[in-house]
């Protein structure tokens, strides 16, 4: 393991409003070619190479984040992280 990095990573959950659910569901699926593991009006989770990607509406998610890499605990506390590429993975479609 390296300094910093997650061991055991069960799962990312994204928060969103309403009115961009159905886009961002279709991206993750259609794009990104994920499997949906459950799905329903408010809330989908997909299998992405084991890890669950959890994508769901909250009703205090409203418009544009001012920080829209910014991570938090359950807590609310920021956690740092770095955005490392998986080796040889391929999404079906080009993503912009």
């Amino acid at each position: 393991m390296t300094s910093g990095s997650i061991d055991g990573l069960a799962g990312v959950l994204l928060w969103t409003e309403a009115e961009r659910f159905q886009a961002m569901a279709r991206f993750y699926r259609d794009t990104l070619g994920l499997t949906p593991r459950s799905a329903k009006s408010d809330f989908i989770n997909f299998d992405w190479s084991g890890v669950r990607l959890s994508l769901g509406v909250h009703d205090r998610v409203r418009g544009a984040s001012r920080e829209p890499l910014r991570i938090t605990d359950e807590k609310g506390k920021p956690i740092k992280y770095s955005i490392v590429a998986k080796q040889g993975y391929m999404a079906p479609r080009e993503v912009e």
